[in-house]
């Protein structure tokens, strides 16, 4: 039971696992260079009701060459599209054909997300800025998408595949 008026989520034994690909695969061979989402987790409103939550995404990615520059990003907000905050874009080196990100993401306020500690990201090339709030819709009243996209830096002919995108929130 919640100690205040407001009721919020809360998971039942400290995490809760919010979405699964499963065994699923999905594959990018159309607009190679051009980001889009490939797999989302709903974030209802209210989930994110403290800032002693987080939300935990592991995904793992690969491509058939080593031609091009691979980059995943991760998107928050109510559109479920590429028009949401930008929360973290990092690119690969071209000739690492497979990748796996870990990420962590806190709530500031209401209309914010802090990325604390940047988690794992296997070939990366980008040194990460974690504690950089960035503005998302309003976490209380808003049905938002946390979403993650590949694409590559030129459009030879590679395909990418994600083939895990777990998300789950902690307390």
């Amino acid at each position: 039971f919640p100690s205040h008026d407001t009721p919020s989520w809360r998971p039942w034994t400290g995490s809760q696992l919010l979405y699964t690909l499963g065994d699923a695969i999905i594959a990018k061979t159309t607009n190679l260079t051009t980001p889009e989402i490939l797999a989302s987790c709903p974030i209802p409103a209210g989930m994110l009701a403290t800032v002693d939550h987080k939300l935990v995404m592991v995904a793992s990615y690969n491509k058939s060459a080593s031609t091009n520059t691979m980059t995943n990003s991760f998107y928050f907000g109510s559109g479920n599209n590429t028009s949401d905050a930008l929360i973290l874009g990092v690119a690969q080196n071209s000739t690492s054909r497979q990748g796996m990100t870990e990420r962590f993401f806190l709530r500031a306020d209401a209309t914010g997300l802090i990325l604390p500690y940047s988690g794992n990201n296997s070939y990366s090339t980008t040194t990460l800025a974690p504690h950089t709030t960035i503005t998302v819709p309003n976490l209380d009243s808003t049905l938002n998408y946390l979403g993650f996209s590949l694409h590559l830096s030129t459009g030879s002919v590679e395909t990418m595949n994600l083939t895990q995108f777990d998300v789950k929130i902690e307390a």
